[in-house]
C-alpha cells in the first residue's frame, strides 16, 4: 500500500485519529486530510463497533447535552444537529447510542450508499428514558467511512456525550412544622425530597385545597418557605405537596395549622417639661404585645410645634424633648408622632409635649 506522506507525518495523523473527539488537536484541514488518507485501505472493524478510529469529521450541536434528573421510565427528547465538517462526502454506516437508557427515535441523516455532502447537516433525535437510578452517561455515536461498500474503507467514528440521571419516584412526606409565627407571617418546614422538582403550597379552607404558590426545589435541598401577608389573630391550615420532573404531584394529606399573633398596642402619654430643660419618655413600656416581645425600633415620623423648630428626637427607646426658650411668658404644647416596630408590625401613636414657661428671658 502506498501513501502520499512521509512516516513522521503519518504517525502524527494516526495519533490524532486515536484520540476521541480531537476537535482541538485537529484543525478543519487536518480533519479533511485524515479522512482522505484512509481512502482505499482495508476495513478494520464492523460499522457498529466501538473500536473504530475516532475522527472529528462531524460536529455536533449541542456538543454535550445533560438531560438532568428524570423519573424512571419517563421520556425526554433532544434534537442534535450533525454537520459534515470533513470537506468531502462521507457515508454513514450507523447511528447508535450504546445504552438502554438512550434511544435514537428519528434521524434525517442518510445512510450509505447515500452520501452526506461536505458541510451538509442533518438532525438526530435522541430520547432519554432512564431504566435505573443514578448517573447514566452515554454517547451519540456515528460510524462512517469514505466509501460506500464494506472493505473499501477503514470505519471511523465521531460522537458527542449524553448525560442524564435516573430518579426514583417521589416519597415526599408532606408539611412537618410551622414556626416563626408573627402577626402577619409564619415559616412552613418539611424534609427536602431530592426527587421533587418543586413543591406546591395550599391553604385548606372549608375542607378544600386553595393553591397559594409553587416553591422550586433548587438543588434538591429546599426544605421550607415563608408565608407572608397573613391577617393578625387568624388561624391558618396549610398543606404542601411535591411535584416530580414531569409535573405530577404526589397525594399526601398532611395538614399543619397555626394562628397568627395578636397585634401589639402602643399607648399614648404626656411629657411635661420646662422651657430650656430636657425630659425623656420611655417608649418601650408603652409599646407591648401579648407575647412580651421587645420593640425592635422607634421612629419619629412627624412633629408639630407652636414655637419655632421641633424639639424632640428618638434616643434609644426614649422620646427625648428639649424645648428652647420662647419669647413672651407663656407655655405651649407640641405633638410628636412615633412609629413602634414590634413583632413585624408597625404601630403609630401621638405624644403630647407640655412646655411650661420659666419667665426666662425677662
Amino acid at each position: 500500500m502506498k501513501f502520499d506522506f512521509d512516516l513522521e507525518d503519518r504517525l502524527i495523523r494516526l495519533i490524532c485519529l486515536s484520540v476521541s473527539f480531537c476537535t482541538v488537536a485537529c484543525s478543519s484541514q487536518k480533519t479533511q486530510d485524515l479522512v482522505s488518507s484512509l481512502v482505499g485501505t482495508t476495513a478494520a472493524v464492523p460499522p457498529t463497533s466501538g473500536a473504530a478510529f475516532s475522527n472529528p469529521a462531524f460536529s455536533f450541536l449541542p456538543g454535550l447535552y445533560d438531560f438532568g434528573g428524570k423519573i424512571l421510565n419517563s421520556v425526554s427528547t433532544i434534537g442534535v444537529t450533525v454537520r459534515n465538517v470533513s470537506g468531502q462526502s462521507l457515508y454513514l454506516a450507523s447511528i447508535t447510542s450504546p445504552s438502554v437508557h438512550y434511544t435514537i427515535s428519528s434521524s434525517t441523516c442518510p445512510l450509505a450508499p447515500a452520501p452526506i455532502a461536505a458541510d451538509a447537516t442533518c438532525l438526530v433525535t435522541v430520547q432519554f428514558s432512564p431504566k435505573s437510578a443514578g448517573s447514566l452517561g452515554s454517547n451519540l455515536q456515528l460510524y462512517f467511512s469514505t466509501g460506500t461498500t464494506a472493505g473499501a474503507s477503514v470505519y471511523l467514528s465521531a460522537g458527542t456525550a449524553l448525560l442524564g440521571t435516573g430518579l426514583t419516584t417521589l416519597s415526599f412526606a408532606g408539611l412537618q412544622a410551622i414556626s416563626g409565627v408573627t402577626t402577619s407571617s409564619m415559616v412552613l418546614s418539611w424534609s427536602a425530597d431530592p426527587v421533587a422538582s418543586a413543591y406546591m403550597v395550599y391553604q385548606i379552607q372549608a375542607g378544600s385545597m386553595v393553591y397559594l404558590k409553587t416553591v422550586n426545589n433548587v438543588g434538591g435541598s429546599v426544605s421550607g418557605t415563608v408565608m407572608t401577608g397573613l391577617t393578625p389573630n387568624t388561624p391558618y391550615t396549610f398543606r404542601v405537596r411535591g411535584i416530580d420532573s414531569v409535573g405530577s404531584a404526589e397525594s399526601n394529606t398532611v395538614d399543619v395549622s397555626a394562628t397568627t399573633q395578636v397585634p401589639g398596642a402602643f399607648t399614648t402619654a404626656t411629657l411635661n417639661v420646662a422651657e430650656g430643660a430636657t425630659a425623656s419618655l420611655n417608649l418601650s413600656t408603652l409599646c407591648t404585645d401579648l407575647y412580651s416581645t421587645a420593640p425592635s425600633s422607634f421612629t419619629l415620623t412627624a412633629m408639630t410645634s407652636a414655637n419655632a423648630l421641633p424639639h424632640c428626637s428618638i434616643v434609644g427607646s426614649n422620646l427625648q424633648c428639649s424645648p428652647d426658650y420662647k419669647t413672651g411668658h407663656a407655655g405651649w404644647t407640641e405633638t410628636a408622632t412615633v412609629v413602634c416596630r414590634i413583632n413585624q408590625s408597625d404601630l403609630t401613636q401621638n405624644f403630647t409635649l407640655n412646655v411650661t414657661d420659666t419667665n426666662v428671658p425677662a
